[in-house]
């Protein structure tokens, strides 16, 4: 009799769980990352933009040219303060997808452990058995040459 796990179905569908969660896990830490590319690539344009108006105003500039670069500036740190609340609920979402990971996880593990468990005692119980059955045909065995 081979060994068979009565939950075996209520395993695969924890590791399939757990992998979603891993998934998605995977997808929030991505979105971090890609918030972090964006602020990153931000704050290097608006240091090239200063740096450029730092050299032209040894230069006779109209002022047009200073409102316009008044109102780039503005938009810039209006889109940086939107991807800095970005990033906080990115993280926020991050750190909920990790604790359904570590949940799925331990969901998984238990019922793995409980599976290992079951096929050690399973093992057991067919070595005792193999263990009567040669016990039995020896008894025999001697039985038969003591008629013999």
């Amino acid at each position: 009799m081979a060994f068979r796990f009565t939950l075996d179905s209520v395993l695969r569908l924890r590791c399939s769980m757990e992998h979603q969660q891993e998934l998605l896990l995977q997808t929030a830490n991505n979105k971090v990352a890609d918030i972090h590319r964006k602020i990153n690539s931000l704050d290097r344009i608006a240091g090239h933009l200063r740096e450029r108006r730092e050299r032209e105003m040894s230069a006779t500039v109209a002022a047009s040219q200073l409102q316009f670069e008044q109102i780039c500036d503005s938009v810039l740190a209006e889109y940086r303060r939107q991807l800095e609340s970005d990033l906080f609920q990115a993280r926020e979402n991050c750190a909920r997808q990790a604790e359904a990971f570590r949940n799925a996880h331990r969901d998984r593990e238990i019922l793995d452990t409980l599976r290992q468990n079951q096929f050690r005692d399973y093992m057991q119980n067919q070595d005792r058995r193999l263990q009567r059955e040669l016990d039995d045909l020896l008894l025999t065995f001697r039985e038969g040459r003591r008629r013999g």
